[in-house]
């Protein structure tokens, strides 16, 4: 059977068809938006994810190279074992650096050591705030503040000797 279509329902079927091809491509270019929106959020949740993730990369990135990072530490002597013998039983702290800075305390010039306090453990940090918020009636956060920003002293009065894994020093 041959279907019999004039002029004005044949330009009626290209017009309907020109619509629904119209109508195709917007949905076309709508789902390629999506996708590519979709590609854009999940790029950034990706760089969210690695922002996140760094402090934790760079602080395994640090224990695999430990072996590396020259150490310094102090031991400390009987009068030292006294004050801070609870937080560090074996008497030995990690310092910055094995030779003493000058610095002012209460007024006085001091030599101290600084202590490296990313080897402390969580509770050490935890009692050496709360030794030196009673000593000096502060805020265990203003003082965690300072720590942060400034590192710990440590009188060389209280140090029977230093070492380092650095032997360049003694060169």
């Amino acid at each position: 059977m041959k279907a019999n279509i004039d002029r004005d329902e044949w330009l009626d079927l290209l017009e309907r068809v020109g619509k629904l091809e119209k109508r195709i491509e917007e949905v076309f270019h709508d789902c390629n938006e999506y996708l590519k929106n979709q590609s854009d959020a999940r790029m950034e949740l990706e760089a969210r994810i690695k922002q996140l993730e760094m402090p934790f990369v760079s602080f395994k990135r640090r224990q695999n190279c430990e072996s590396t990072r020259f150490k310094h530490w102090i031991f400390l002597n009987e009068e030292g074992k006294k004050l801070y013998g609870e937080i560090f039983p074996d008497g030995e702290i990690p310092v910055l650096n094995m030779i003493p800075s000058m610095v002012g305390i209460e007024g006085k010039a001091e030599r101290v050591f600084l202590i490296y306090h990313e080897e402390l453990s969580n509770e050490q940090i935890d009692q050496m705030l709360t030794l030196l918020s009673r000593k000096f009636g502060a805020d265990k956060e203003l003082i965690r503040h300072e720590m942060l920003k400034n590192r710990i002293p440590l009188r060389e009065k209280y140090v029977s000797s230093a070492g380092t894994n650095h032997l360049g020093l003694f060169i």
